[in-house]
This record gives C-alpha cells, structure tokens and sequence, in this order.
C-alpha cells in the first residue's frame, strides 16, 4: 500500500441486531480515510450512522482490536 497508487477496502462486521461496515481508501492524491457505516436493525425510527476520519496512515491488525486503525494526522483535528 506504500506503493502511492489509490486504493479501498471494505469489510462487514458481525453484530447483534445491526449491520456494520468499515472501510479504508487511498486517494490517487494520497489522502487515507477511514468509513465507519452502523445500521441498528432491532431499534424502530433509528437512522444509520456513518462516520469519515482523515488519517496520517491505516494500520490492519493482524489479530483481535479494531480491524483497521486510523492513526491521526499530527495538529489535525
């Protein structure tokens, strides 16, 4: 992924009750985001959720935690 070309991943996740999606993408301009996209199945009205964070760099976790951690952009909000 250090090659500079653009990318993306996206993986569902396993809930009680709702779908969970998260994704990773690397602009052609080298811009890494992260998407986080909740849906609760079992609570009536309630509407998704999705979330978008800017990143210095995604690290995958090989094994338990997050699958996908976005480490912040230094000064960043």
């Amino acid at each position: 992924m250090a090659s500079g070309k653009p990318w993306r991943l996206a993986e569902q996740l396993e809930g009680q009750g709702s779908s969970i999606w998260q994704g990773g993408a690397r602009d052609s301009q080298g811009i890494v985001r992260v998407v986080f996209f909740e849906a609760d199945l079992t609570a009536p009205g309630s509407g998704p959720t999705v979330s978008v964070l800017l990143c210095r760099e995604i690290v995958f976790a090989v094994k338990g935690g997050d699958a996908m951690e976005c480490q912040p952009i230094p000064g960043g909000p």
